[in-house]
């Protein structure tokens, strides 16, 4: 993603599900589809009526962020999600 008022500045980018959730969020797309897309292409464990506890980095403003934890932390998770990632491709499809 881009700054429209400083396009020249440094380009955003993403995890894989903040994107899409940023893409579909343009006015022409409901909620319906966002969750059936999610739930199609994360499987529904990736959806859930129970509510959650926001990881560290995503719970609080910026400013308000310890920074070098919120850093290690996002690296953690990135790393346990690319674990789980490359088992599960590894895996027999039925």
């Amino acid at each position: 993603m881009i700054d429209l008022h400083n396009p020249d500045a440094e380009i955003y980018t993403y995890e894989p599900w903040l994107g899409l959730v940023v893409s579909l969020a343009d006015g022409q797309h409901s909620v319906d589809e966002l969750m059936s897309y999610a739930s199609q292409h994360y499987g529904q464990n990736a959806l859930s009526d129970e509510p959650n506890e926001l990881p560290y980095y995503l719970m609080h403003p910026v400013e308000r962020l310890d920074i070098p934890r919120a850093q290690r932390l996002l690296t953690e998770d990135r790393n346990t999600q690319n674990q789980i990632d490359t088992e599960q491709s590894h895996q027999p499809k039925p």
